[in-house]
Formats: structure tokens, C-alpha cells, sequence
């Protein structure tokens, strides 16, 4: 699963991830979360964020670890998409 290492956000909405990541990416350092083995409940969540360069689509993913298999109650064929109101 790749996703964004912790960031720090700040009391006006933006967060330093997006520099951080670029960082990483220009070093050659792909993001990565490694998850144990088990069952999670994800949640995603959209909208846009502000960022230094002005509203940014972005996307949230939620993992809590689960004891049980969760019930799935989602459309995986669905196509998340954020219409950026910046460009």
C-alpha cells in the first residue's frame, strides 16, 4: 500500500505532506506503509485541502485493525474522482 509517512497539520488547514513527499520522491524514496497481516476497516474520505499552492484534491485513507472480517459495504468498481475548484 502506498501512502504518505506521518505529517504535521496545521491549525489553518495545510500540512507539510505534500513537501515531504516531494522530497522522497525526488531522492528516489517511493512512500510505503507496511501493514501486519489481518483483517482493517477502511474508510476514505475526499475533498480538498489548502496547501501552499492553493486548493489541492486530496484523498484520506482510514485503516483500523479488525478482529473479524468487516462487513463490506462498498462499491470497489466506483471511480473516485475530486474536481479540483483551483484548476
Amino acid at each position: 500500500v502506498a501512502a504518505t509517512s506521518a505529517h504535521v497539520s496545521r491549525a489553518d488547514g495545510t500540512s507539510d505532506a505534500p513537501q515531504h513527499v516531494e522530497r522522497l520522491l525526488h531522492n528516489g524514496i517511493r512512500p510505503q506503509l507496511s501493514l501486519a497481516n489481518g483483517w482493517y476497516k477502511i474508510e476514505i474520505t475526499g475533498g480538498e485541502t489548502m496547501q501552499d499552492n492553493g486548493l489541492e484534491p486530496t484523498f484520506e485513507f482510514r485503516l483500523r485493525k479488525s478482529k473479524q472480517q468487516p462487513q463490506h459495504s462498498g462499491d470497489i468498481q466506483y471511480r473516485f474522482t475530486i474536481d479540483s475548484s483551483e484548476y
